[in-house]
């Protein structure tokens, strides 16, 4: 069974990568609302 530390730093990384592709979904979406708007 895996320790919680490993369990932690699991849950960690993968809110990071969840954070990353949120940003950069919400980046991209302003980005075509921008070019549909100029």
């Amino acid at each position: 069974m895996l320790s919680w530390a490993t369990l932690g730093a699991i849950a960690a990384g993968i809110n990071q990568a969840a954070r990353r592709i949120v940003t950069a979904g919400v980046t991209m979406g302003n980005v075509i609302i921008f070019c549909r708007t100029a």
